[in-house]
């Protein structure tokens, strides 16, 4: 599904996630896609209530982007026919 017209439409690399904003934008990169959120939805807090909370939420975003997601697209991609 990832390779069809429909969602390379809404993002031409292909990937996951995608987000349709408002305007009728997409956002396809999970940080800025919860950066988003939090702006429309601030309360309660994504990131946490100090610097320090929010750099730990972060940090984790980028652990789950790069060491999980990354490996598992690639699994994914390579198996499917």
């Amino acid at each position: 599904a990832q390779r069809a017209p429909e969602h390379l439409a809404r993002n031409p690399f292909g990937t996951l996630p995608v987000l349709e904003t408002d305007s009728g934008r997409f956002l396809i990169e999970s940080l800025p896609i919860i950066e988003h959120l939090e702006e429309l939805f601030p309360v309660p807090s994504m990131f946490g209530p100090d610097p320090e909370s929010r750099a730990i939420a972060r940090q984790i975003e980028r652990i789950a982007d790069i060491g999980v997601l990354i490996p598992v697209a690639r699994i994914v991609h390579a198996t499917d026919s």
